[in-house]
Protein backbone atom coordinates (compact mmCIF):
# COMPACT_ATOMS: atom_id res chain seq x y z
CA UNK A 1 0.00 0.00 0.00
CA UNK A 2 1.30 3.34 -1.29
CA UNK A 3 1.29 6.16 1.18
CA UNK A 4 -1.28 9.04 0.44
CA UNK A 5 0.20 11.86 -0.40
CA UNK A 6 -1.21 15.01 1.42
CA UNK A 7 -0.79 18.44 2.21
CA UNK A 8 2.56 19.97 3.73
CA UNK A 9 3.03 19.11 7.31
CA UNK A 10 0.21 16.37 7.38
CA UNK A 11 0.79 13.69 9.63
CA UNK A 12 1.01 10.10 8.12
CA UNK A 13 -1.23 7.31 10.15
CA UNK A 14 0.59 4.39 9.22
CA UNK A 15 3.77 3.28 11.01
CA UNK A 16 6.51 1.20 9.01
CA UNK A 17 8.38 -1.05 10.65
CA UNK A 18 11.72 0.76 8.95
CA UNK A 19 12.53 3.43 6.72
CA UNK A 20 15.61 3.06 4.97
CA UNK A 21 17.12 6.44 3.14
CA UNK A 22 19.34 5.53 -0.10
CA UNK A 23 18.63 3.02 -2.67
CA UNK A 24 22.43 2.57 -4.28
CA UNK A 25 22.79 -1.63 -3.57
CA UNK A 26 23.41 -1.06 0.12
CA UNK A 27 19.67 0.42 0.94
CA UNK A 28 18.79 -1.70 -1.75
CA UNK A 29 19.66 -5.04 -0.66
CA UNK A 30 18.73 -3.87 3.23
CA UNK A 31 14.83 -3.39 1.97
CA UNK A 32 14.76 -6.49 0.07
CA UNK A 33 15.92 -8.23 3.31
CA UNK A 34 13.86 -6.06 5.41
CA UNK A 35 11.05 -6.79 3.53
CA UNK A 36 11.46 -10.77 3.13
CA UNK A 37 11.59 -10.88 6.93
CA UNK A 38 7.98 -9.68 7.02
CA UNK A 39 8.54 -5.85 7.75
CA UNK A 40 6.39 -3.47 6.58
CA UNK A 41 9.26 -1.34 4.68
CA UNK A 42 9.61 2.31 2.94
CA UNK A 43 12.84 2.63 0.85
CA UNK A 44 13.37 6.19 -0.04
CA UNK A 45 15.47 7.69 -3.01
CA UNK A 46 16.43 11.51 -3.81
CA UNK A 47 17.08 10.80 -7.37
CA UNK A 48 16.33 8.21 -10.06
CA UNK A 49 17.04 4.22 -10.14
CA UNK A 50 20.45 3.44 -11.95
CA UNK A 51 21.76 7.37 -11.38
CA UNK A 52 25.08 7.84 -11.45
CA UNK A 53 26.22 10.25 -8.82
CA UNK A 54 26.85 7.75 -6.36
CA UNK A 55 29.23 4.79 -5.76
CA UNK A 56 26.70 1.55 -6.89
CA UNK A 57 25.22 1.75 -10.43
CA UNK A 58 27.57 1.16 -13.13
CA UNK A 59 28.21 -1.99 -15.53
CA UNK A 60 30.81 -4.25 -13.23
CA UNK A 61 32.40 -4.69 -9.94
CA UNK A 62 34.86 -7.07 -9.16
CA UNK A 63 34.35 -9.69 -6.51
CA UNK A 64 37.59 -11.15 -5.52
CA UNK A 65 37.69 -14.40 -2.62
CA UNK A 66 41.11 -13.50 -1.70
CA UNK A 67 41.84 -10.44 0.39
CA UNK A 68 44.90 -9.15 0.83
CA UNK A 69 44.73 -5.88 2.29
CA UNK A 70 41.65 -7.29 5.06
CA UNK A 71 42.32 -11.28 5.04
CA UNK A 72 39.63 -11.23 7.32
CA UNK A 73 36.83 -10.68 4.66
CA UNK A 74 38.00 -13.57 3.11
CA UNK A 75 34.84 -15.80 4.69
CA UNK A 76 33.01 -13.15 4.11
CA UNK A 77 33.45 -12.92 0.45
CA UNK A 78 32.40 -16.53 -0.16
CA UNK A 79 29.47 -16.25 1.39
CA UNK A 80 28.71 -13.30 -0.19
CA UNK A 81 28.89 -14.82 -3.58
CA UNK A 82 26.46 -17.74 -2.38
CA UNK A 83 24.38 -15.02 -1.74
CA UNK A 84 24.65 -13.23 -4.96
CA UNK A 85 23.97 -16.96 -6.73
CA UNK A 86 20.70 -17.10 -4.35
CA UNK A 87 19.85 -13.91 -6.01
CA UNK A 88 20.35 -14.89 -9.13
CA UNK A 89 18.56 -17.62 -9.07
CA UNK A 90 15.04 -15.95 -7.17
CA UNK A 91 15.15 -12.95 -10.25
CA UNK A 92 16.08 -15.29 -12.65
CA UNK A 93 19.38 -13.21 -14.38
CA UNK A 94 22.68 -13.48 -14.58
CA UNK A 95 24.56 -11.25 -11.82
CA UNK A 96 27.86 -12.81 -11.71
CA UNK A 97 30.26 -13.48 -14.36
CA UNK A 98 33.45 -16.23 -13.14
CA UNK A 99 36.48 -14.50 -14.97
CA UNK A 100 38.77 -15.31 -12.55
CA UNK A 101 41.25 -12.31 -11.09
CA UNK A 102 44.98 -11.68 -11.99
CA UNK A 103 47.62 -9.80 -9.69
CA UNK A 104 50.35 -8.58 -11.38
CA UNK A 105 53.21 -7.40 -9.45
CA UNK A 106 57.33 -7.74 -9.39
CA UNK A 107 58.58 -10.76 -8.37
CA UNK A 108 59.72 -8.79 -5.44
CA UNK A 109 56.81 -7.15 -4.33
CA UNK A 110 54.88 -7.73 -1.20
CA UNK A 111 51.26 -7.54 -3.12
CA UNK A 112 51.91 -11.10 -4.48
CA UNK A 113 52.99 -12.67 -1.21
CA UNK A 114 50.32 -11.54 0.60
CA UNK A 115 47.83 -12.52 -1.81
CA UNK A 116 49.04 -15.79 -1.45
CA UNK A 117 49.37 -15.77 2.45
CA UNK A 118 45.55 -14.42 2.47
CA UNK A 119 44.15 -17.04 0.26
CA UNK A 120 46.55 -19.95 1.84
CA UNK A 121 45.12 -19.28 5.17
CA UNK A 122 41.23 -19.34 3.58
CA UNK A 123 42.10 -22.29 1.79
CA UNK A 124 40.76 -19.65 -1.62
CA UNK A 125 42.03 -21.27 -4.89
CA UNK A 126 44.56 -19.29 -6.04
CA UNK A 127 47.65 -20.06 -8.55
CA UNK A 128 51.01 -18.50 -8.42
CA UNK A 129 52.17 -17.59 -12.16
CA UNK A 130 56.02 -16.86 -13.56
CA UNK A 131 56.73 -14.60 -16.29
CA UNK A 132 56.74 -17.44 -18.76
CA UNK A 133 53.38 -19.40 -17.43
CA UNK A 134 52.09 -15.47 -17.80
CA UNK A 135 52.93 -15.07 -21.08
CA UNK A 136 51.70 -18.51 -22.26
CA UNK A 137 48.04 -17.79 -20.70
CA UNK A 138 47.59 -15.09 -21.95
CA UNK A 139 48.85 -13.76 -25.00
CA UNK A 140 47.21 -10.59 -25.92
CA UNK A 141 49.13 -9.02 -23.00
CA UNK A 142 52.28 -8.07 -22.34
CA UNK A 143 54.17 -8.92 -19.39
CA UNK A 144 57.70 -7.04 -18.23
CA UNK A 145 60.14 -9.28 -17.62
CA UNK A 146 60.43 -9.59 -13.68
CA UNK A 147 56.56 -9.62 -13.68
CA UNK A 148 54.67 -12.58 -11.81
CA UNK A 149 50.95 -13.34 -10.64
CA UNK A 150 48.62 -14.41 -8.52
CA UNK A 151 45.64 -15.94 -9.88
CA UNK A 152 42.24 -15.82 -7.84
CA UNK A 153 40.19 -18.69 -9.31
CA UNK A 154 37.37 -18.17 -8.16
CA UNK A 155 37.13 -14.46 -8.36
CA UNK A 156 34.84 -12.53 -10.99
CA UNK A 157 32.90 -9.75 -11.94
CA UNK A 158 29.07 -8.73 -10.95
CA UNK A 159 27.08 -6.93 -13.15
CA UNK A 160 26.63 -4.09 -10.91
CA UNK A 161 23.77 -2.44 -12.63
CA UNK A 162 21.55 -5.67 -13.23
CA UNK A 163 22.54 -6.42 -9.00
CA UNK A 164 20.96 -2.98 -8.02
CA UNK A 165 17.77 -3.59 -10.37
CA UNK A 166 17.74 -7.30 -8.91
CA UNK A 167 17.52 -5.91 -5.42
CA UNK A 168 14.57 -2.94 -6.04
CA UNK A 169 12.85 -5.96 -7.65
CA UNK A 170 13.30 -8.28 -4.64
CA UNK A 171 12.40 -5.65 -2.51
CA UNK A 172 9.19 -4.62 -4.66
CA UNK A 173 7.75 -8.50 -4.76
CA UNK A 174 8.55 -8.74 -1.06
CA UNK A 175 6.11 -6.18 0.12
CA UNK A 176 8.63 -3.22 0.23
CA UNK A 177 7.38 0.21 -1.03
CA UNK A 178 10.25 2.06 -2.79
CA UNK A 179 9.93 5.86 -3.66
CA UNK A 180 12.42 7.56 -6.17
CA UNK A 181 12.55 11.16 -6.29
CA UNK A 182 11.93 11.99 -3.26
CA UNK A 183 12.35 15.55 -1.89
CA UNK A 184 14.52 14.53 1.26
CA UNK A 185 16.13 16.94 3.18
CA UNK A 186 18.94 15.49 5.83
CA UNK A 187 18.54 18.77 8.79
CA UNK A 188 15.12 18.24 8.79
CA UNK A 189 15.13 14.18 9.05
CA UNK A 190 17.16 14.58 11.81
CA UNK A 191 15.27 16.98 13.67
CA UNK A 192 11.54 15.31 12.94
CA UNK A 193 13.11 11.70 13.89
CA UNK A 194 14.66 12.22 17.26
CA UNK A 195 11.66 14.45 18.25
CA UNK A 196 8.72 12.26 16.70
CA UNK A 197 10.32 9.55 15.07
CA UNK A 198 8.86 10.57 11.75
CA UNK A 199 10.63 12.49 8.30
CA UNK A 200 9.59 14.46 6.02
CA UNK A 201 9.50 13.63 2.33
CA UNK A 202 8.10 15.74 -0.17
CA UNK A 203 5.77 17.63 2.13
CA UNK A 204 4.33 14.65 3.83
CA UNK A 205 5.16 13.47 7.01
CA UNK A 206 6.06 9.40 7.62
CA UNK A 207 7.03 7.98 10.74
CA UNK A 208 8.39 4.39 11.56
CA UNK A 209 10.04 2.52 14.30
CA UNK A 210 14.00 2.59 13.02
CA UNK A 211 15.58 4.56 10.67
CA UNK A 212 18.64 2.77 8.32
CA UNK A 213 21.01 5.48 6.73
CA UNK A 214 22.24 4.10 3.49
CA UNK A 215 23.42 7.34 1.97
CA UNK A 216 26.70 6.89 0.77
CA UNK A 217 28.25 9.93 -0.36
CA UNK A 218 26.01 11.98 1.33
CA UNK A 219 27.09 10.58 5.04
CA UNK A 220 29.89 12.81 4.81
CA UNK A 221 27.43 16.02 4.45
CA UNK A 222 25.01 15.02 7.02
CA UNK A 223 24.46 17.23 10.03
CA UNK A 224 25.14 16.01 13.30
CA UNK A 225 24.40 13.73 15.25
CA UNK A 226 23.72 12.08 11.90
CA UNK A 227 26.98 12.23 10.43
CA UNK A 228 28.38 9.16 12.32
CA UNK A 229 30.53 7.28 11.73
CA UNK A 230 32.85 10.09 10.29
CA UNK A 231 34.03 9.64 6.75
CA UNK A 232 35.78 11.28 3.89
CA UNK A 233 34.81 11.12 -0.16
CA UNK A 234 36.88 10.24 -2.60
CA UNK A 235 37.00 11.10 -6.56
CA UNK A 236 37.24 8.02 -8.54
CA UNK A 237 37.47 8.21 -11.96
CA UNK A 238 36.29 4.87 -14.76
CA UNK A 239 37.75 5.06 -18.01
CA UNK A 240 36.15 3.19 -21.31
CA UNK A 241 38.13 1.79 -23.74
CA UNK A 242 37.31 -0.18 -26.79
CA UNK A 243 39.27 -3.14 -27.07
CA UNK A 244 38.78 -3.65 -30.98
CA UNK A 245 39.27 -5.98 -33.73
CA UNK A 246 43.12 -6.18 -32.33
CA UNK A 247 42.79 -7.80 -29.38
CA UNK A 248 39.72 -10.50 -29.30
CA UNK A 249 41.32 -11.98 -25.74
CA UNK A 250 39.86 -9.66 -23.34
CA UNK A 251 36.50 -11.13 -23.05
CA UNK A 252 34.96 -12.04 -19.91
CA UNK A 253 34.37 -15.91 -21.60
CA UNK A 254 38.12 -16.08 -21.41
CA UNK A 255 39.82 -12.89 -19.49
CA UNK A 256 40.40 -12.36 -15.69
CA UNK A 257 39.98 -9.06 -14.46
CA UNK A 258 43.96 -7.52 -13.81
CA UNK A 259 45.32 -5.72 -11.28
CA UNK A 260 48.90 -4.53 -11.67
CA UNK A 261 50.24 -2.79 -8.37
CA UNK A 262 53.44 -1.35 -8.52
CA UNK A 263 55.34 1.18 -5.69
CA UNK A 264 53.97 3.99 -7.99
CA UNK A 265 50.59 3.12 -9.53
CA UNK A 266 47.23 0.74 -8.83
CA UNK A 267 45.60 0.21 -12.04
CA UNK A 268 42.59 -2.12 -12.51
CA UNK A 269 41.64 -3.02 -16.02
CA UNK A 270 38.11 -4.90 -16.28
CA UNK A 271 37.49 -7.15 -19.66
CA UNK A 272 35.09 -6.02 -22.39
CA UNK A 273 31.19 -5.95 -21.37
CA UNK A 274 28.99 -4.26 -23.89
CA UNK A 275 31.83 -3.81 -26.58
CA UNK A 276 34.01 -1.87 -23.77
CA UNK A 277 36.89 -1.97 -21.40
CA UNK A 278 36.80 -0.57 -18.16
CA UNK A 279 40.23 0.80 -16.64
CA UNK A 280 40.97 2.98 -13.60
CA UNK A 281 43.27 3.67 -10.74
CA UNK A 282 42.55 3.03 -6.71
CA UNK A 283 42.52 5.80 -4.43
CA UNK A 284 42.92 8.63 -6.00
CA UNK A 285 43.30 10.82 -2.85
CA UNK A 286 41.01 13.83 -4.06
CA UNK A 287 38.37 14.84 -1.95
CA UNK A 288 34.69 14.85 -3.57
CA UNK A 289 31.99 17.25 -2.30
CA UNK A 290 28.93 15.43 -2.15
CA UNK A 291 26.49 18.72 -2.79
CA UNK A 292 28.76 19.37 -5.84
CA UNK A 293 29.52 16.26 -7.17
CA UNK A 294 33.25 14.96 -8.24
CA UNK A 295 34.31 17.20 -10.52
CA UNK A 296 34.49 15.58 -14.20
CA UNK A 297 37.39 13.44 -15.69
CA UNK A 298 39.95 15.41 -17.34
CA UNK A 299 42.06 14.82 -20.81
CA UNK A 300 45.34 14.63 -18.43
CA UNK A 301 43.62 11.58 -16.26
CA UNK A 302 42.45 10.00 -19.62
CA UNK A 303 45.84 10.41 -21.76
CA UNK A 304 47.79 9.39 -18.27
CA UNK A 305 45.28 6.09 -17.66
CA UNK A 306 45.71 5.31 -21.44
CA UNK A 307 49.44 5.51 -21.00
CA UNK A 308 49.70 3.61 -18.08
CA UNK A 309 47.68 0.65 -19.21
CA UNK A 310 50.11 0.60 -22.91
CA UNK A 311 52.64 0.62 -20.83
CA UNK A 312 51.81 -2.02 -18.09
CA UNK A 313 50.12 -4.47 -20.92
CA UNK A 314 51.29 -3.48 -24.03
CA UNK A 315 47.39 -2.48 -25.06
CA UNK A 316 47.16 1.12 -26.55
CA UNK A 317 43.01 1.17 -27.13
CA UNK A 318 41.53 3.68 -28.14
CA UNK A 319 39.30 5.65 -25.46
CA UNK A 320 35.15 6.02 -25.52
CA UNK A 321 35.00 7.57 -22.39
CA UNK A 322 35.16 8.66 -18.81
CA UNK A 323 33.00 9.14 -15.10
CA UNK A 324 33.65 9.82 -12.06
CA UNK A 325 32.10 9.18 -8.91
CA UNK A 326 32.27 9.01 -5.37
CA UNK A 327 33.84 6.55 -2.68
CA UNK A 328 32.78 7.00 0.77
CA UNK A 329 36.01 5.67 3.17
CA UNK A 330 35.79 5.33 6.72
CA UNK A 331 38.79 6.32 8.01
CA UNK A 332 40.42 2.72 8.13
CA UNK A 333 38.37 2.05 4.98
CA UNK A 334 36.60 -0.82 6.80
CA UNK A 335 32.88 -1.66 6.54
CA UNK A 336 30.92 -0.46 8.78
CA UNK A 337 27.33 -1.40 9.74
CA UNK A 338 26.37 -0.05 12.99
CA UNK A 339 23.62 1.11 15.43
CA UNK A 340 24.15 4.65 16.69
CA UNK A 341 25.54 4.96 20.53
CA UNK A 342 23.14 7.62 21.20
CA UNK A 343 20.56 7.15 18.85
CA UNK A 344 19.22 3.32 19.44
CA UNK A 345 16.63 3.60 16.58
CA UNK A 346 19.22 4.32 13.99
CA UNK A 347 21.07 2.22 12.20
CA UNK A 348 23.96 3.58 9.58
CA UNK A 349 25.95 1.73 6.77
CA UNK A 350 29.18 3.19 5.86
CA UNK A 351 30.65 0.39 3.44
CA UNK A 352 33.51 1.35 2.19
CA UNK A 353 32.90 2.25 -1.78
CA UNK A 354 36.58 0.88 -2.58
CA UNK A 355 35.72 -3.13 -1.44
CA UNK A 356 31.78 -2.86 -0.43
CA UNK A 357 29.58 -3.27 -3.26
CA UNK A 358 30.02 -7.46 -3.13
CA UNK A 359 29.23 -7.73 0.44
CA UNK A 360 26.13 -6.35 0.30
CA UNK A 361 23.70 -9.09 1.02
CA UNK A 362 25.69 -9.59 3.91
CA UNK A 363 25.77 -5.96 5.24
CA UNK A 364 21.78 -5.86 4.64
CA UNK A 365 21.44 -9.21 6.79
CA UNK A 366 23.71 -7.46 9.53
CA UNK A 367 21.44 -4.17 8.99
CA UNK A 368 18.02 -5.77 9.45
CA UNK A 369 19.73 -8.16 12.66
CA UNK A 370 20.31 -4.55 14.07
CA UNK A 371 16.84 -2.90 12.97
CA UNK A 372 14.84 -5.75 14.46
CA UNK A 373 15.95 -6.17 17.92
CA UNK A 374 16.31 -4.08 20.75
CA UNK A 375 19.68 -3.24 22.37
CA UNK A 376 20.43 -2.28 25.98
CA UNK A 377 19.90 1.03 26.60
CA UNK A 378 23.36 1.68 28.59
CA UNK A 379 25.41 -0.02 25.29
CA UNK A 380 27.72 2.30 24.06
CA UNK A 381 30.15 -0.19 21.71
CA UNK A 382 29.76 -0.28 18.08
CA UNK A 383 27.39 -3.39 17.08
CA UNK A 384 30.22 -4.90 14.76
CA UNK A 385 34.24 -5.24 14.69
CA UNK A 386 36.66 -3.00 12.64
CA UNK A 387 36.92 -5.08 9.16
CA UNK A 388 34.04 -7.57 10.20
CA UNK A 389 29.97 -7.82 9.20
Amino acid sequence: MSPASGRRGARMPATYDAIVVGLGIMGSATAAELAGQGNRVLALEARWPLHRCGASADESRILRLSHPDYPCYASDAGAALDAWRDLEATVGTKLFQPTGGLLVSRASSSALSAAAAAAAAADTAHKLLTTAELRMRYPWLRFRQADEGFLDLGAGILLADRCLTAYQQAAVAAGAELRFGAELDLREITRSWLENHEIPVSGTKVNGRHLVLAIGAWLGSAPAPLRWPEVWIERTVSHWFSPGLQVPGIGVENSPFVEWIDDQLELCMIPTINGRVKVKTHHTGQEADPAAGPAPPTAAEEAFVRSSLKELSGLDLPPLGAAASMYTNTADRSLQVRRHPTILDLTTIAACSGHGFKFAPLVAARAAQLCTTVPAQTSQAPTVQQHAL
